[in-house]
């Protein structure tokens, strides 16, 4: 009974589950209005492309075990290049995030990652 216990609540997931609980009251006593989340929104939007080559850097090219590095890799496509993008293009299909295209210079040909 206990392995079965520990298979269908996992540890990590019940202390994030109660982390979240014991937060949840400070968080709710704090209202967001319209124009502070609209100047988040616009903050995030403005930094999304560094966000986003920071994240490559950490999770990609940081992590030799990483499957999108080898992939990157084999692409030849290394972080300087990652770091030239102008233009990140997403498409939402079947609730999943795909990058489709990466322009990476406005001269440049554009890459597709399908």
């Amino acid at each position: 009974m206990s392995e079965r216990w520990r298979a269908m609540f996992p540890w990590d997931e019940l202390v994030i589950g109660a982390r979240l609980l014991w937060r949840l009251p400070t968080f709710l006593r704090r209202p967001v209005s319209a124009a502070d989340a609209r100047a988040t929104v616009r903050r995030r939007l403005e930094r999304r492309q560094a966000d986003f080559l920071g994240l490559v850097r950490r999770a990609v090219y940081q992590y030799p075990a990483s499957p999108y590095r080898l992939l990157l890799d084999r692409a030849g496509c290394a972080y300087e290049d990652v770091g030239r993008v102008t233009d990140l293009h997403f498409t939402v299909s079947d609730q999943q995030s795909k990058l489709i295209a990466i322009d990476k210079q406005p001269d440049d040909d554009v890459m597709h990652l399908d």
